[in-house]
């Protein structure tokens, strides 16, 4: 009998052990309940941090990309130009060029007139910038001789401008005010010129919607020029131009051009 005899303090101590398994969590259990709801906190945070993060991203793309669509932002692979930063932009109604709305430049040649195609670029077309803005270039240009660190260029504007003076003059050859041998207003150069302007216009290509009417008058439908247009200012490049003009250039002397030397 004695082999069989159980010992009571057992027993109780068997009725604790059990209740304290069944009410009384273990540490080690405690620890992995509050790491996994640790675990959940922190990846719900980090999505809604995404999320917001998403979201401002998106914002700030559209609006840069908004931005760039008003205001017809360069892309990746522009062409440098100097005076890109100078860039402004107005709204301009075009004139007809007919009638009432016939401009100061139109007309028979005058002293007066021809002076104010003049001031649109002769004396001012061909402009100087310093070393840094040269060596930003796509298309090298040659140092000016006597102007250390100044390059020669022309914005193509101005060059477009002499080029329809030129055309302009030689409509008035046989008034006699023009010299019809002059090389500028030979048939060579002047097939240049509209050539010129066609690759210019072509490039630019002004997407300004033209309306059309009714004419009561005319009893026809009529495309509409007076128009408003978005510009590029041009008193602006021209007050550039003023500033950084060339007023000598040696074209039969050759300048060494240090932008090799790096």
């Amino acid at each position: 009998m004695s082999q069989s005899k159980v010992d009571d303090s057992d027993l109780v101590n068997d009725a604790l052990s059990n209740e304290e398994e069944l009410f009384i969590p273990k540490f080690g259990n405690a620890v992995q309940t509050k790491k996994k709801h640790g675990t959940l906190h922190c990846l719900l945070y980090l999505c809604i941090l995404f999320i917001i993060a998403l979201v401002c991203l998106s914002t700030y793309l559209a609006l840069s990309l908004k931005e760039s669509n008003r205001s017809n932002a360069t892309f990746e692979d522009q062409v440098y130009s100097p005076v890109e930063k100078l860039v402004k932009y107005k709204n301009l109604v075009f004139t007809t060029g007919f009638g009432s709305e016939r401009t100061p430049y139109q007309g028979p040649p005058t002293p007066e007139r021809d002076a104010l195609w003049d001031d649109l670029y002769l004396k001012f077309g061909v402009s100087r910038i310093p070393r840094d803005s040269a060596a930003k270039l796509i298309n090298k240009t040659i140092p000016i001789p006597g102007e250390p660190g100044q390059y020669v260029i022309e914005l193509n504007v101005f060059h477009q401008l002499h080029c329809l003076n030129m055309i302009r003059k030689r409509l008035y050859i046989e008034d006699g005010k023009y010299d019809p041998n002059h090389k500028l207003t030979g048939i060579e150069h002047l097939e240049h010129c509209y050539d010129a302007l066609r690759q210019s216009l072509m490039c630019s290509a002004d997407i300004t919607p033209l309306p059309w009417v009714w004419s009561d008058k005319a009893q026809e439908a009529k495309e509409v020029a007076r128009v408003t247009h978005t510009c590029r200012d041009f008193d602006i490049l021209r007050d550039w131009a003023r500033e950084h003009a060339v007023h000598h250039f040696d074209k039969k002397t050759h300048a060494h051009d240090n932008l090799d030397d790096h």
